[in-house]
């Protein structure tokens, strides 16, 4: 049985639209000059490795304020910080008077060194020290993708035993785009497996990239995944997932083109190979940052 579903499933996860076909190839519209500014945050976006304080004894690994107005929390549940173990805690913020203000968590604010002090919603103030990360080099290309995403249509196109699978459906519901492959495969005559029962939940709500190299995808009935951004070229970088629960689907990295589309759209190309098949999944998306 094939395992080129299962990959495809994935790259249904990162990327826009084109019209759909059946022939395979990298897509995007190489051609567009559109141009996306930077986000609202954008200078206020930072990520901080915790390193010590309250803060990193209670398992606090990194804070990341996106330049699309999300803030993204990832915490050990105990004292190992294993990676079977690890949460990341999502939502939208505010910047006021210096402040971030974190809808449903509480608020954060930094000092000199490295220092900050989290005032949890309950009333517990949490301290620490960190290092902040390193932020992408000012371009056309940080500019335009560091924004939060809705994902409106997905236009997948894989090859398997000599035959090819294409189709668009509008949103990105995993599930849904499993039970499409499968009955695409089924029709051409092409034996291929996906346990569409592991993909429930994971209907993807929006996706953000960041400044400081973070990829995350959020889901409305599983937890987020979160991936690192690296290898920039132009419009070109890679992914690889560093967080979330590993699946079929999940425990991969790849090779990905973006495209501004208009001010507020573009596309995102990620391109899927192995010994089983190649092909590639694109997603069109709009901005929706806070």
């Amino acid at each position: 049985m094939k395992k080129f579903l299962i990959y495809a499933a994935f790259a249904a996860l990162l990327v826009p639209f084109v019209s759909c076909n059946n022939k395979v190839d990298y897509g995007g519209n190489s051609g567009s000059t559109a141009k996306i500014e930077k986000a609202k945050y954008a200078d206020q976006a930072k990520k901080i490795t915790v390193k010590s304080g309250t803060a990193a004894d209670q398992g606090y690994q990194q804070i990341e304020l996106t330049d699309g107005g999300r803030y993204i929390i990832t915490r050990s549940t105990q004292e190992t910080k294993a990676d079977d173990f690890t949460v990341v805690i999502t939502g939208t913020y505010t910047v006021q008077n210096n402040v971030y203000v974190l809808d449903g968590f509480g608020s954060i604010e930094f000092g000199s060194n490295g220092s900050f002090t989290i005032k949890l919603e309950g009333g517990t103030t949490v301290t620490g020290a960190g290092e902040e990360e390193p932020k992408l080099p000012s371009s056309d290309f940080a500019n335009a993708i560091a924004h939060t995403w809705k994902i409106d249509k997905v236009d997948l196109s894989v090859n398997a035993d000599g035959k090819n699978i294409g189709f668009v459906k509008d949103g990105c519901n995993l599930e849904q785009i499993g039970n499409e492959l499968l009955d695409q495969a089924k029709k051409l005559g092409v034996n291929v497996n996906v346990n569409v029962d592991k993909l429930k939940g994971y209907n993807v709500t929006s996706v953000s990239f960041t400044t400081s190299s973070t990829f995350i995808v959020e889901f409305s009935g599983a937890e987020p995944f979160k991936a690192n951004v690296s290898g920039v070229s132009g419009f070109n970088f890679k992914y690889k997932l560093e967080i979330g629960t590993s699946n079929e689907i999940l425990n991969a990295e790849a090779d990905c083109k973006f495209e501004p589309q208009t001010e507020k759209t573009a596309w995102l190309t990620v391109k899927v190979n192995s010994d089983d098949f190649n092909g590639r999944v694109i997603f069109m998306m709009t901005i929706i940052d806070k």
